[in-house]
């Protein structure tokens, strides 16, 4: 039992360091990668150059959100996703795939990269 206390407590604590040495975009951007599927529809975006706080906006004719990247940490981006659903939050570690709504190998979903831009 103490060491299943000391996993969690561990990995909460390495959670908490990922959000820490964050920079403002303007000082370390970064670029996204996406893409999403609702239904029959795809949407891809390589790439996308992300150095202000500005929603960056995805859209389809039957769907569309908007990412914000909120700060860029030493393990990763800080992300917003919005939607007509509701907003969520989410923390991207570099060079990772992530999905940030629905499952993964649906078609209905949405999956971010973030990289460290090239300055």
């Amino acid at each position: 039992m103490r060491l299943l206390i000391f996993i969690a407590a561990a990995l909460l604590s390495s959670q908490a360091l990922a959000g820490t040495n964050c920079r403002p975009l303007s000082q370390a951007p970064a670029t996204i990668a996406l893409t999403a599927q609702h239904g029959v529809t795809t949407m891809r975006s390589t790439d996308k150059f992300v150095a202000t706080s500005e929603p960056q906006p995805f859209s389809s004719p039957n769907f569309s959100f908007s990412i914000v990247a909120v700060s860029s940490c030493n393990e990763g981006l800080e992300i917003k996703l919005l939607q007509t659903s509701g907003d969520s939050q989410h923390f991207l570690q570099w060079n990772q795939s992530v999905v940030v709504n629905g499952k993964a190998g649906t078609d209905h979903h949405i999956t971010v990269t973030a990289k460290r831009a090239r300055q």
